[in-house]
């Protein structure tokens, strides 16, 4: 995994941290495999755009999905903070998920995800600039 993933090796110098690295890196290996198993369960294929230079005549054939392709897809999938200032001077700070693009979308609906309109409760903020927004 280290090589698909370019990661070098760590070195802990306490135990505990040692074990901590250990349980991440088998829950995050959980998490690959069970994405693997859906994306194949759901028949989803990686579209190729282009031949194979090593076979002149033949067309690009559509692959099963991988992991690394479904997560670089779901990527460019933004979260943003809508600031509104109320008439009595009051910040309300409403935190959401924009919609995926067609691509996104197909591949969602096939592992049967569905993405939430808002990550969290609608809040007053007290700061506007605690989202990292400048203030009015």
């Amino acid at each position: 995994m280290k090589s698909h993933l370019l990661l070098r090796p760590m070195w802990h110098q306490l135990a505990g941290r040692v074990q901590a690295h250990v349980l991440v890196c088998v829950l995050a290996y959980g998490l690959w495999k069970v994405l693997d198993h859906l994306l194949h369960r759901a028949g989803l294929r990686t579209r190729i755009r282009k031949p194979d230079p090593m076979r002149r005549n033949a067309s690009p054939k559509d692959r099963p999905m991988s992991p690394t392709v479904a997560l670089r897809m779901l990527h460019d999938v933004q979260i943003g903070d809508i600031l509104l200032t109320t008439v009595d001077g009051r910040t309300l700070g409403l935190r959401r998920v924009a919609r995926p693009n067609v691509e996104q979308a197909e591949l969602l609906a096939g592992l049967k995800l569905t993405l939430p309109e808002r990550v969290c409760a609608d809040r007053e903020m007290t700061d506007p600039r605690a989202v990292g927004l400048p203030s009015e």
